[in-house]
């Protein structure tokens, strides 16, 4: 089975706690800058979301 490393739920993103160590390491600690990251990728992930939806409700019409 393979690993899961990001779960996206809607207005959520699961995250491996290894991942956010990971980066929090490679920002030489900047934890405030990890939180901001993963806040600018959670809007693109909603904004990919909602296009999805939109162009799905559009297919129906």
């Amino acid at each position: 089975m393979s690993k899961q490393y990001l779960i996206v739920n809607g207005d959520q993103i699961l995250l491996d706690v290894r991942l956010v160590f990971a980066a929090i390491r490679e920002a030489n600690g900047d934890w405030e800058q990890v939180e901001e990251d993963l806040g600018s990728i959670l809007d693109d992930i909603q904004n990919l979301i909602s296009a999805a939806e939109n162009h799905d409700s559009q297919s129906e019409d």
